[in-house]
């Protein structure tokens, strides 16, 4: 009978230690995901900026190797079912940018200097699409 109750108080004890730290583990995960979802935010809104003023400064290359990483990431992030934190709003603000993509794609590569307009206005709109701090 001793032994079954030091046993009892035994798991209990394990119990009393080990909820506390699953539940703070718990938050902290939840945490960390937010905080590397708002990461990849600002490295989308970094390499689209990057392109628009790379295309200002006139180098279209550069402009359109940052504007395809921009566009591969977003599909990425859009497209990964795991870490959707975009509103169905969001979603389809981001259809809209995806429509430009091949356009803005071809103007930088035949070094248009149109191209530096259109990818601010693309900016513009993406910044709006994404939920305000």
């Amino acid at each position: 009978m001793k032994f079954r109750t030091v046993i009892v108080a035994f798991l209990i004890g394990l119990l009393v230690g080990f909820v506390p730290m699953w539940l703070r583990a718990r938050q902290r995960t939840a945490e960390r995901d937010q905080a590397l979802h708002s990461f990849e935010i600002s490295q989308l809104q970094n390499r689209l900026s990057a392109a628009a003023l790379d295309s200002r400064r006139g180098q279209y290359e550069t402009a359109r190797g940052e504007l395809s990483q921009f566009f591969s990431s977003l599909n990425a992030d859009v497209k990964d079912k795991r870490d959707v934190d975009f509103s169905p709003e969001q979603l389809k603000s981001f259809d809209s940018i995806f429509s430009e993509r091949d356009d803005l794609i071809a103007l930088l590569a035949r070094n248009d200097p149109a191209s530096a307009d259109r990818l601010s206005n693309l900016d513009e709109a993406f910044r709006k699409a994404l939920p305000q701090k």
